[in-house]
This record gives structure tokens, C-alpha cells and sequence, in this order.
């Protein structure tokens, strides 16, 4: 009957440290992997999030971007408006400047006449001699006004 006993003392003796062993392992293998799965769940909840809020972000740049390309196409626009109607007013400008030279150029001879002329002393004579109104009658081009 000691030979049952041997062999279970030396059974317990070998067994215990192998199956503290095994024991051991299996815990550590289990609270790691649960450890490890509420990480990677934890982890994957943190990647969608920044998924979510990168798209929110995409999603908003290109709304900005829209904004900003619709501002500055007004921008530019109204830019050309603006542009195109300072070119219409220098056209009429330059058609009143033409206008008013065209209708002056038949007193450029009499602006001629009149740079030589002495005003002072033609007021006086004018008043005196009738022949120096007739001048300046011919020179005003026919005009009958009283000078």
C-alpha cells in the first residue's frame, strides 16, 4: 500500500508545479486577452470616431471650399462689371471730348485772331470807330450781337 502513496506523493510532487504552471498560463492567457479585447474595442471606437470626425472635417473644408470659390467668383465678377463700366464711361468721355473739339474748331481761327488782340485798347476803339466793329463781327463769323 506504500506503493500507491509513493507514487501518488510523486504524483502530486511532479503534477502540482505543472499544473500551477499550466493554471498559471491559462489565467494569464485569459485576463490578457480579455484586457485585450476591451483595448481593441475601446481602439476601434476611437478609430471610427476619427473616421466620423474626419468626414465631418472633409466634409465641411469642401463647404468652405464652396464658399470661398463662390466669394471670390463674385469677387471676380463684379470686378469685370466694374471694369467694363469705367471702360464705357471713358468711351463717352472720349465722345464728349470729341464732340465738344468738333463743335469748337471753327473758332480756332478766331482764338487766333483774338490772342494778338490787345483787349483794353480794342474796347475802347470799338466804341469810337464802327469800321473795328465790323471787324470783330467778321471775325466772330457774322454774328449781329451788340459788342
Amino acid at each position: 500500500m506504500q506503493d500507491w502513496q509513493f507514487w501518488l506523493l510523486l504524483l502530486l510532487y511532479l503534477g502540482t508545479p505543472v499544473v500551477i504552471f499550466i493554471g498559471r498560463n491559462w489565467i494569464k492567457a485569459r485576463i490578457e486577452g480579455s484586457v485585450r479585447a476591451g483595448f481593441e474595442a475601446k481602439l476601434e471606437t476611437l478609430r471610427s470616431d476619427l473616421r466620423r470626425s474626419e468626414e465631418e472635417l472633409k466634409s465641411e473644408l469642401r463647404s468652405k471650399e464652396a464658399q470661398i470659390t463662390a466669394l471670390r467668383d463674385g469677387i471676380l465678377s463684379g470686378r469685370a462689371q466694374r471694369q467694363a463700366l469705367v471702360d464705357k464711361r471713358r468711351l463717352e468721355a472720349i465722345d464728349g471730348l470729341w464732340a465738344a473739339f468738333n463743335a469748337l474748331v471753327p473758332f480756332t481761327m478766331v482764338s487766333r485772331f483774338m490772342a494778338v488782340v490787345n483787349f483794353d485798347v480794342a474796347a475802347k476803339e470799338v466804341n469810337q470807330h464802327p469800321n473795328a466793329q465790323q471787324f470783330f463781327r467778321m471775325i466772330a463769323g457774322g454774328d449781329q450781337r451788340q459788342i
